[in-house]
C-alpha cells in the first residue's frame, strides 16, 4: 500500500467516525458489512480490535476490516487505526515502517491525531530521515486542527534548537490545554533558571504534577529534589522511596544517591549499609562518577582504610571533583598510623577519627580520653568546622553521660559547650542535617537537666529546640512546667497536649514510662478542663486507665477520683 493508492480521489472522503451501528446488535451488523456498508465493517474492525459487542479479540482481522473500508472511502479514522497498529508492531516488527504511508494519507486529509504521530516519526528518525523542521510544521498543522496538547511537541523542537523562551512559550501553552508532558522540562528549566527566573519551589511544583500525571521521568528528578531539599524541605525518606523507585526502573542515574543514603543510613527507613552503598556507587551513569568515588572515598575513609580511600578520592580529583582534592591535601602521609597522627596533632582529619575510634573503645580510654583529643583538636585548629562538629558530638555525649550518673553541673558545662559550638556551625551553614541531630539531642538532656533542677525558663528554652517527634518527652515536660502557670501559659498548655494526644499513639517514646506520663497530663488536664482545654471526663478516665496500664502506682491516687455508676456515667472528684 502507498500514499497515492490511499488518497484515490474517486472514493469519498470520511473525517469523523459514523456512529450508526455503535450499539447494534451484532447479526445487524454482520448483515450490513456483508452488504459493504463502510460504516458497519469499521464497527466490525473497532470490535475485534477490543474484543467486545459479540465479537473475539483479533488484531489482525480487525487490521484486515480496517483496510476493506479503504476500499470505499478514503476514511481517515481507519488510516489512523492501521497507521498505529503498524507502528506499534501488532502486524510484524518487520512490517513497522508501513505505518508512515497511512499517516501520511491521513494528515494530507487533514487528521490533526496523524499529523502528531508523522511529527514524532520525523522528530526521532523512525522509518524517515530526521527532519526538525518537518516534524514542527506537522505539530503546528495538529495544533490548528484542534490538537492542542501538540505545542508540547512543539516546545521539544525548540528546546532542540535551543530556542528556550519559545520552548517556555509552547510548554506552557500545552499545559494549560491538559497536556503535563510539559511539566518535567519546564520544571527543569525553572528549577536552573534557563529561559525564566530561576525558581525551585516552582519546578519542584512542576516535578510533582509530572509525577502525579505518570511521567516515569519525573521520580528521579522528584526524589532528588528532596535529597537535596531543593523547593521543598529535606526529606531523606521520600527520597529514599521515590530514587528507588526510579533506580528499579533502570535509571542508574539515580544510583549515586542511593548509595549516599546508605552511606549513612535513613532513621526509622534503612541502617547504615556500607556494602549496599559501594554496590550502588559501583552502577552509577557517567555523569555521576566523580560524585560516586568521592563517596567511595569518604565510606573508606569513616572506616579507616586509608589505602582504599585515597584511590577513590585520587579518581574522584582527577575528574575534577574540589571536595576530593581538599581532602587528599589533608589525608595522613602513608606510612603513619591514625593513632601516631593524632598524637603528634599534625592532622586535624587523623585526630577526628581518632576521637571517634576512642570514644567506643574503654581501653583506648572511652570517652575521657576522646574528650582529651577533640578539645586539643579544637585548640591547634580552631577554624576547622569539622573538628568543631566532632567537639559539638563529643561535648553533647559527655554531657548525657554525666547527666545519668547525677553529676549536673559537670552535664550543664558540656552541654553548653556542645550548644555554643553548635550554635558557630549554624551559623556557617556547616553539615546542617548531621549538625541538627547533635543539636536535637543535647537540648533534650539538657532540659532534662534544668527540669530537674527547677530552673524553668532554661527547661522550657531547651525543649523548644529539641524535635519533639524524636523526643516526645520533651513536649510531657514542657506540659509539666507550663502547667505551674495556666494563666500565663494558656496557649501553649494547649500546643502541648494537642501533640500528645497524637504522640501516645506513635512508637517515638524511648520507653513505656514517657508514655505513661504522656497519658497522665492529657487526663489531668482534660479533667481539670486547664487552660483553654474543654473538659472532658470520659476522655480523662480513658488516658488516666491507659496510664494505669503502663504504671499503676502512677495513676492510682487519680484513678481513686473517678466513680462509675450502674449505668456507666462517669464522675471526677478533683
Amino acid at each position: 500500500m502507498n500514499k497515492e493508492m490511499l488518497l484515490n480521489n474517486k472514493l469519498p472522503i470520511v473525517t469523523e467516525y459514523d456512529d450508526r451501528y455503535e450499539n447494534a446488535d451484532i447479526m445487524e451488523v454482520l448483515r450490513q458489512a456483508e452488504n459493504n456498508d463502510p460504516a458497519a465493517i469499521y464497527e466490525l474492525a473497532y470490535r475485534a480490535r477490543k474484543g467486545e459487542g459479540g465479537v473475539k479479540k483479533n488484531i489482525h482481522k480487525s487490521m484486515e476490516l480496517y483496510k476493506k473500508v479503504l476500499e470505499f472511502q478514503r476514511n481517515i479514522c481507519a488510516m489512523y487505526r492501521l497507521g498505529r497498529s503498524y507502528r506499534l508492531g501488532e502486524m510484524g516488527e518487520e512490517n513497522k515502517a508501513e505505518c508512515v504511508c497511512y499517516f501520511e494519507a491521513a494528515t494530507e486529509l487533514g487528521d490533526p491525531d496523524s499529523a502528531v504521530q508523522l511529527g514524532l516519526l520525523y522528530e526521532f528518525g523512525d522509518f524517515v530521515d530526521k527532519d526538525y523542521d518537518k516534524a514542527f510544521e506537522l505539530y503546528s498543522m495538529a495544533v490548528k486542527g484542534g490538537r492542542k496538547d501538540a505545542y508540547f511537541y512543539m516546545g521539544e523542537i525548540y528546546r532542540y534548537k535551543n530556542r528556550i523562551g519559545e520552548a517556555v512559550q509552547c510548554y506552557n501553552l500545552a499545559m494549560e490545554n491538559g497536556n503535563l508532558s510539559a511539566a518535567l522540562p519546564l520544571g527543569w528549566f525553572y528549577e536552573q533558571g534557563i529561559g525564566v527566573e530561576k525558581c525551585e519551589e516552582k519546578a519542584f511544583e512542576l516535578y510533582q504534577q509530572a509525577y502525579e500525571d505518570g511521567n516515569p521521568d519525573s521520580i528521579f528528578y522528584l526524589g532528588r529534589m528532596h535529597y537535596l531539599g531543593k523547593g521543598t524541605e529535606e526529606n531523606d525518606a521520600m527520597a529514599f522511596c521515590l530514587l528507588k523507585e526510579a533506580s528499579e526502573q533502570g535509571y542508574k542515574i539515580a544510583n549515586c544517591f542511593l548509595g549516599s543514603l546508605y552511606a549513612a543510613g535513613i532513621e526509622g527507613v534503612i541502617e547504615k549499609n556500607s556494602d549496599v552503598a559501594l554496590e550502588y556507587l559501583s552502577d552509577v551513569t557517567e555523569d555521576y562518577e566523580s560524585d560516586a568515588w568521592y563517596i567511595k572515598g569518604r565510606i573508606y575513609l569513616s572506616e579507616n582504610n586509608m589505602d582504599e580511600a585515597r584511590k577513590w578520592f585520587s579518581k574522584a580529583a582527577e575528574a575534577g571533583n574540589e571536595e576530593a582534592a581538599e581532602i587528599l591535601e589533608k589525608m595522613p602521609e602513608q606510612g603513619k598510623s591514625i593513632e601516631e597522627l593524632a598524637e603528634d596533632g599534625s592532622d586535624p582529619y587523623a585526630m577526628i577519627r581518632y576521637t571517634g575510634m576512642v570514644l567506643s573503645d574503654k581501653e583506648k580510654g572511652g570517652i575521657s580520653k576522646a574528650v582529651d583529643i577533640i578539645t586539643r583538636a579544637v585548640e591547634l585548629f580552631p577554624d576547622n568546622l569539622d573538628v568543631k562538629e566532632m567537639y559539638a558530638r563529643i561535648m553533647g555525649i559527655e554531657g548525657h553521660i554525666l547527666s545519668q550518673i547525677g553529676a549536673d553541673e559537670d552535664s550543664a558545662v558540656s552541654l553548653k559547650k556542645c550548644l555554643d559550638t553548635i550554635d558557630i556551625l549554624k551559623y556557617y551553614n556547616f553539615n546542617p542535617e548531621a549538625v541538627r541531630k547533635i543539636e536535637v539531642g543535647a537540648c533534650m538532656t539538657y532540659g532534662e537537666l534544668a527540669n530537674r533542677n527547677d530552673m524553668d525558663d532554661l527547661a522550657l528554652e531547651m525543649l523548644e529546640r529539641t524535635d519533639w517527634k524524636k523526643y516526645p518527652y520533651a513536649a510531657v515536660l514542657a506540659a509539666i512546667i507550663h502547667c505551674r502557670d495556666v494563666d500565663r501559659y494558656s496557649r501553649e498548655i494547649e500546643k502541648d497536649i494537642r501533640f500528645l494526644c497524637q504522640a501516645v499513639q506513635e512508637d517515638n517514646w524511648r520507653n513505656e514510662n514517657e508514655r505513661s506520663k504522656a497519658y497522665y497530663m492529657i487526663s489531668i488536664t482534660y479533667a481539670y478542663g486547664i487552660a483553654t482545654i474543654t473538659k472532658n471526663i470520659n476522655y480523662a478516665y480513658e488516658c488516666i486507665q491507659k496510664c494505669a496500664e503502663i504504671d499503676y502506682s502512677m495513676a492510682e491516687e487519680e484513678l481513686k477520683k473517678y466513680s462509675v455508676s450502674f449505668f456507666g456515667k462517669i464522675t471526677y472528684k478533683g
